[in-house]
């Protein structure tokens, strides 16, 4: 998954239009970072599967990053930057952090194992944006969302427990719980994966039951239910694959 092309239709007055199209005209000269959050599955979905407000990256240089982007013009607010009034880059720092702690391992992982994507936004009227930007794997991303659950000090918008774990729907959906485990099992070290896979047992299949609950309950615009038995039968075979190495 190195190198894509990946074209998304959407309109001009869209995030992911108005995003791709902010970058376009810094990358070249920012330190290294990679796209996560849901960006980067709309990115890896190869389609606007729900609605994202915000734009999230991880980077191992987090001032160096902030720094470029405010001297491109751009507003600070703490560890973002916005792109427009009403979007804003979040930069997550993952220089350095405690490795047993889960949410810092994932999104490690996600910067560590990143490609490049050339994304072309496509609208129905007008003309198309596109920049390559570095993107976390779709592995990653299925990482990166279970692993949110782990973190601590901050409760969490019951919208975004919902829309995350619909995200982690959707790419096992879209590539299959093998294809996701192989990758993982060719990225990540053993006891990365075997983290990885008691999430996925816990979340996708021995409470099930309230992951399907919490996607339902998402007012996210584009996060549609899915039923406990279909997330169990992803969740065993996602973590079957990622257990049989």
């Amino acid at each position: 998954m190195s190198g894509e092309v990946v074209v998304i239709q959407a309109e001009i007055g869209s995030v992911p239009y108005r995003a791709i199209s902010h970058l376009a005209t810094l990358v070249p000269e920012l330190p290294g970072f990679a796209l996560i959050g849901g960006l980067a599955v709309i990115v890896r979905l190869g389609q606007a599967h729900r609605a994202t407000n915000d734009i999230d990256a991880v980077t191992d240089d987090q001032i160096g990053l902030l720094d470029a982007l405010v001297a491109d013009g751009l507003d600070r607010r703490g560890d973002s930057v916005l792109l427009d009034a009403d979007l804003k880059l979040d930069v997550i720092d993952v220089s350095e952090g405690d490795a047993d702690y889960l949410p810092f391992t994932t999104h490690r992982f996600a910067f560590d194992t990143r490609s490049p994507v050339e994304i072309v936004v496509r609208p129905t009227d007008g003309a198309p944006t596109s920049a390559t930007i570095d993107v976390a794997r779709a592995s990653a991303l299925v990482a990166v969302k279970l692993g949110i659950s782990e973190g601590v000090g901050r409760q969490r918008d019951t919208r975004k427990v919902g829309s995350d774990a619909f995200d982690v729907v959707r790419l096992l959906q879209r590539f299959g719980p093998d294809a996701l485990a192989d990758e993982l099992l060719a990225l990540g070290g053993s006891d990365f994966v075997e983290r990885v896979s008691d999430l996925a047992q816990r979340h996708l299949i021995e409470d099930a039951d309230r992951t399907t609950a919490a996607i339902t309950r998402s007012s996210v615009q584009g996060v549609q239910s899915i039923g406990a038995d279909q997330l169990d039968l992803l969740g065993r075979a996602f973590t079957r694959r990622l257990r049989a190495s």
